[in-house]
């Protein structure tokens, strides 16, 4: 697979969930091999300071994922899963503004941009992050883990029972490519709790939501008129994965289970995955790695075979 780009500069604006201001992103082709480059240009348009993409660049994971610390460019979960899933791999983005417009909330406006831009094949490969032995990361009841495959699969499963009487126990499992992910998964938008907004709110945040960017859940039902999956909520948690885990900025072979993670959780693992992509495991440690795989999936009550 060839590294790729985009065949012409094009914007999209909006306003931002988190902090309610309108703000713009310009995408401009790249050729040097440099890879994914953001820049907030609202700040000092003459002082530009590049924000390359990477998990080590993420400075919050509260309610979205934000990289950079001198100049913060918030919620760039949804550009990214879309970049990802149409293997852009170099592209300068320059945001006016803190933050990513949320627009409907989905990554569907990403990729009716990207459709638009045209994508350019590039000269050199792209270098694919392949799992060749599990790797997993634990917190509580919540924890993800990659397992190797010849393809990119993601089983996800939630469980919101305790918000929302429409939130039980469930699980999607996908194999991922452009199309099914235009499919099935790009148009799911970012969900929350009646319950919660006042004091997400009185943080500063959510301060851009609303029925036409976000599903409103209650107790017991839901105040959007209409869905666009079945189980939309849970498709919205596999989009967010895809974006965390493309800072990266690689294509990933291998499938990925979640169960109840979220910007955080996703984070620390792509932060593994590099460093155990750094510091790959030689022969005579993978059956300890194995031995471990095992005792902890028993711990987990999960299966570790190839698909659920």
């Amino acid at each position: 697979m060839k590294r790729n780009t985009i065949k012409k500069t094009i914007t999209r604006s909006g306003i931002s969930i988190h902090n309610g201001k309108i703000c713009s992103i310009t995408c401009r082709p790249s050729y040097y091999n440099k890879g994914i480059i953001f820049y907030n240009i609202a700040k000092d348009p003459y002082k530009l300071y590049p924000i390359p993409l990477s998990p080590f660049a993420v400075s919050s994971t509260n309610n979205s994922t934000s990289l950079g610390i001198k100049n913060t460019i918030n919620t760039v979960e949804h550009l990214l899963s879309a970049l990802s899933m149409f293997y852009i791999s170099d592209l300068i983005i320059e945001v006016d503004g803190d933050e990513i417009p949320i627009l409907d909330g989905s990554a569907y406006s990403f990729v009716e941009m990207i459709k638009e831009a045209g994508i350019e094949e590039l000269d050199e490969e792209q270098d694919i992050l392949k799992i060749t032995y599990p790797v997993w990361i634990v917190s509580e009841d919540k924890y993800i883990i990659a397992m190797p495959s010849s393809k990119f699969s993601i089983t996800y499963s939630i469980d919101f029972s305790s918000k929302s009487q429409l939130l039980p126990y469930q699980v999607v499992y996908l194999t991922l490519d452009t199309d099914t992910f235009i499919k099935e998964i790009s148009r799911a938008r970012t969900f929350g709790f009646l319950e919660d907004i006042e004091h997400l709110k009185n943080n500063n945040l959510a301060l851009g939501g609303s029925l036409d960017n976000a599903l409103i859940f209650t107790k017991e039902g839901i105040l959007n008129k209409e869905t666009r999956y079945q189980n939309e909520a849970i498709r919205h948690k596999i989009l967010d994965l895809i974006g965390d885990l493309y800072l990266l900025g690689r294509p990933i072979e291998g499938h990925i289970i979640a169960h109840k993670a979220g910007h955080n959780l996703d984070v620390r693992f792509a932060k593994k995955l590099y460093w155990n992509e750094i510091n790959r495991e030689n022969a005579e440690n993978i059956q300890k790695i194995l031995d471990d795989f095992e005792n902890i999936s028993n711990k987990l009550k999960i299966s570790i075979r190839e698909n659920f």
